[in-house]
């Protein structure tokens, strides 16, 4: 199993390599750093999942489900115990989102998650997972 689709308003992109990926995830992360935002990126695997992530920071967090929403879902897992302060980001740039700060985590595990879940099509075994 390998690649996955990059969702967005502007336009659907496949990609078959982590490299590729991570590529695009850096212009992203830039374009997000010129709008002075986070952006909030949907990842869709062929065998049925979406993985969320944060770009634009340092800090990121990561979501992860079934593509139809059925349950069960997962945020990551980073080292804070409580929800506040929020991480506020914007889906596709556009759509405002919170994540609880327990859900942040630097943002180079969560491209590494990026660049499991495009090689596998599974949930990300390189961070901390919790069902929410």
């Amino acid at each position: 199993m390998s690649g996955l689709i990059l969702r967005g308003t502007r336009s659907d992109r496949f990609f078959k390599t982590a490299d590729d990926l991570e590529a695009e995830l850096s212009r992203l992360a830039l374009e997000c750093q010129e709008k002075g935002r986070l952006g909030l990126f949907d990842l869709k695997s062929p065998s049925g999942f979406v993985m969320g992530i944060v770009l634009g920071g340092t800090e990121s967090a990561l979501s992860f489900g079934r593509a139809d929403g059925e349950p069960p879902y997962f945020d990551s897992s980073g080292p804070a115990s409580g929800d506040d302060p929020v991480l506020t980001t914007y889906l596709d740039l556009h759509h405002h989102t919170e994540f609880p700060r327990w859900s942040v985590i630097p943002l180079e595990a969560a491209i590494d998650a990026a660049k499991e879940f495009v090689e596998t099509g599974a949930r990300p075994t390189r961070i901390t997972w919790r069902e929410i």
